[in-house]
């Protein structure tokens, strides 16, 4: 099956769906590119599959759009796929409660909230600060990833839709002193910066429902990440 697509660039390109497999709840598909002299290449690489998700992302920004026609062929290793394999998808919604009354909670916050955070993309400008192989440890309001006990890591960051509510500590940081990271969190949006705040990675935070079960998901602390702090290396 062959059907246009958009790139990043908005220019048009033809793309050809070559497999589809169904694997717990969601629809992998094989998606190649015209590369020329009779070839079709994959999109993600050979051996990879794409994840469609509903919606675009702007390229420069991270912005997130819907306008119910559109969807993003997601790769398998990169963040909007990444985050889908994760369990934040936005055609599923999953009820919370709070006490006896209980709502229905719209994936898809979840899952532009995690696209940020697996980019690191602090002050969401589309920036992001981090490197790939990065580990880091991934939970959320809703329960569907759960903090992983043990890790040695610590609370790097609390995230909404629009990147970073607070950080406690960038992945990684120059050597000695530097920390580029930081310093573009202090120029950029440097209300961002957690400091001494408490509320970020802590109990009153609208991370728990007893505080934020009321407040819009787009608005809300929706997802937590620890790591380590690593140094850039220079090899």
């Amino acid at each position: 099956m062959d059907i246009e697509a958009v790139l990043d660039d908005l220019s048009t390109t033809t793309v050809r769906i070559t497999d589809i497999v169904e694997r717990g709840g969601l629809s992998y598909y094989t998606v190649k590119y015209n590369a020329g002299g009779g070839l079709w290449a994959n999109i993600c690489g050979e051996g990879l599959e794409a994840i469609p998700v509903r919606g675009t992302w702007d390229a420069a920004t991270g912005d997130y759009a819907d306008d119910g026609s559109s969807f993003t062929f997601g790769c398998q290793g990169a963040a909007i796929g990444k985050c889908a394999e994760w369990g934040y998808n936005g055609w599923a919604p999953r009820a919370e409660c709070n006490g006896t009354v209980c709502a229905s909670r719209d994936l898809s916050y979840l899952h532009q909230a995690c696209v940020r955070l697996v980019r690191a993309d602090y002050c969401g400008d589309g920036v992001p600060h981090t490197r790939a192989g990065t580990a880091i440890d991934v939970w959320d309001a809703l329960g569907i990833q759960t903090e992983t006990q043990g890790s040695g890591m610590a609370v790097e960051a609390e995230w909404t839709v629009d990147g970073a509510a607070c950080v406690r500590h960038t992945r990684w940081k120059g050597l000695e002193t530097s920390n580029p990271d930081r310093d573009y969190i202090m120029t950029h949006c440097p209300e961002r910066w957690a400091g001494n705040d408490t509320i970020c990675g802590g109990g009153s935070s609208t991370f728990h429902k007893v505080n934020g079960f009321a407040t819009p998901l787009g608005q809300r602390r929706l997802l937590r990440n620890a790591s380590f702090t690593s140094n850039v290396s220079l090899l």
